[in-house]
């Protein structure tokens, strides 16, 4: 678990604005990564990563789209179905045509031997 500091604020979407809250991202990864062969602990370091991040920015807001760009990235690294399920509602994928193109997207983009990701869920900076 990361060391406890001051939580950033996350201004959502519909621009209303929550604390910060590692519980959700987790419960989210959670949903995304079902019955996945996931190594035991891996979604906490993830979360671990992700809270880090947002920490370390020193920031007082951030923006909820960051966030899940940056679970998403690290998720596609992690598991590709699990990526491709927590990116159908993250990105609000709305046809079985957008599903599969981002599914085959994934599969082109699968690192060998730890390139950087590219594309819509790129980590910057």
């Amino acid at each position: 678990m990361v060391e406890q500091g001051p939580r950033p604020t996350v201004v959502k979407r519909d621009g209303s604005r929550v604390p910060f809250d590692r519980g959700k991202v987790l419960s989210g990864l959670e949903r995304a990564a079902y019955k996945r062969p996931i190594a035991a602990g891996a979604l906490e370091e993830l979360v671990d990563e992700v809270e880090e991040a947002v920490i370390a920015g020193g920031r007082k807001e951030v923006e909820s789209i960051e966030i899940g760009r940056r679970v998403a990235a690290l998720l596609r690294r992690l598991d590709g179905v699990a990526y491709v399920r927590f990116a159908s509602v993250y990105m609000r994928l709305e046809t079985l045509d957008e599903l599969m193109e981002e599914a085959r997207e994934a599969q082109a983009a699968e690192p060998e031997g730890g390139e950087e990701e590219e594309g819509l869920f790129a980590l910057e900076g």
